[in-house]
């Protein structure tokens, strides 16, 4: 499978994303719900709150955008419409700083 870097109109539902091997996870402290992500090579960080830190866990292994948004919507409330919007968008900010690749758009 070829690895791209893809805009934010590009990323879809059944895009195959995973976490980037260039980044690693940081705790701010225990208990928190929020997790900071370095990108060991360039330096550049991201915050993902508490959701954002759950789509952080399930990137680990390849996973289509789709049973993120599958296994958010079975952890928590919130309305479907919201969580494909969100989830997407926290892809889309992980790919923007390096922190995730795309494998198939």
């Amino acid at each position: 499978m070829s690895t791209s870097t893809i805009e934010k109109s590009q990323l879809r539902l059944e895009s195959i994303v995973i976490a980037s091997p260039d980044v690693v996870q940081v705790e701010l402290y225990s208990g928190s719900d929020k997790t900071v992500v370095v990108n060991i090579e360039s330096s550049r960080y991201c915050l993902l709150n508490k959701i954002g830190s759950r789509v952080w866990q399930l990137i680990a292994q390849p996973i289509d955008a789709a049973s993120i948004v599958a296994t958010v919507l079975s952890e928590y409330r919130v309305d479907e419409e919201r969580c494909r919007r969100d989830v997407l968008a926290v892809l889309d900010r992980l790919c923007a700083f390096g922190g995730a690749t795309v494998l198939k758009p």
